[in-house]
């Protein structure tokens, strides 16, 4: 019997651990070493920081001293600084910017507005104002500049000259508050009347009234009402009033005219003013 063959394994050789003579000294060497410049700059910059802070917080050219307004055309100036007071002490960098800007949005003529730091002193505040659109009549008799978002804005006895009249008669009084859009959704058939009044001016609309039924009414110079109905398919009785001017133009002045009806857009209808026949005179 022929013994067995056995296979030498050969060994893994093992790595010898460093021997901490030689990597101690070098590791204690690395801590020793201190990067005193780099520590000195950034010390400097961070007390230069701390100093900047401290002047521009502290230092009196940074109070405010003057209130430059921009943007004003119908609005007094008084109206934007009673909003925006300040202590002789006022630093620049601290004013309650944001809440200024929230008490002058307040003002009932102002549309939009931004307040500006400006160095070294000055507060700037640049104002949109309103633009009027329409004048808006109530129940009590007062007319009331309303914008095209509905937002009134001044008040008078009578209606703003050159601006299309709105009687809403779903609006009372009490609704109408200076700076606070109108709650009316009738307001947006208005609004498309006043487009297409504005759009075609040889057709002379004096009025656009509203009633409770929320019926619309164009009313043409002379008191002549072109009845649109109610505010659905607005564009629609428009345009059929648009045809039917292109084929009597003689409508736009006609004083034989009582009524236009546009209920109705496919059959508009016409009324005539009935005139009183002359009685003749006895010659007996």
């Amino acid at each position: 019997m022929v013994p067995p063959r056995h296979r030498s394994v050969p060994h893994r050789r093992l790595a010898k651990p460093a021997t901490p003579s030689k990597t101690k000294p070098r590791a204690q060497a690395n801590r020793r070493k201190i990067n005193w410049p780099r520590r000195v700059l950034v010390s400097s910059l961070m007390a230069l920081v701390v100093e900047c802070v401290a002047v521009a917080y502290l230092s009196p050219r940074f109070y405010l001293n003057h209130l430059d307004i921009k943007g004003l055309e119908t609005l007094a100036p008084e109206s934007i600084q009673s909003e925006i007071s300040w202590t002789k002490t006022q630093n620049l960098f601290l004013a309650p910017t944001g809440q200024w800007e929230h008490n002058l949005l307040r003002v009932p003529g102002v549309a939009h507005v931004s307040v500006q730091r400006v160095l070294p002193g000055t507060i700037r505040v640049v104002v949109e104002e309103r633009k009027p659109w329409a004048s808006l009549h109530t129940t009590d008799g007062s007319w009331h500049t309303i914008d095209s978002s509905y937002v009134p804005f001044r008040r008078a006895d009578k209606p703003e000259a050159g601006l299309p009249h709105l009687v809403v008669s779903d609006v009372a009084p009490w609704e109408v508050l200076p700076g606070v859009r109108v709650p009316s959704e009738t307001l947006e058939a208005a609004r498309t009347c006043v487009l297409w009044a504005q759009a075609h001016p040889s057709f002379p609309v004096t009025q656009i009234e509203i009633d409770r039924d929320a019926k619309v009414y164009l009313i043409r110079a002379g008191k002549v009402p072109v009845q649109l109905g109610t505010g659905d398919q607005v564009d629609a009785k428009l345009k059929s009033l648009e045809n039917l001017l292109t084929v009597r133009p003689e409508l736009s002045h006609d004083t034989n005219v009582a009524y236009i009806n546009l209920v109705s857009p496919e059959a508009p209808a016409i009324g005539a003013k009935k005139w009183s026949q002359p009685q003749p005179h006895n010659t007996k």
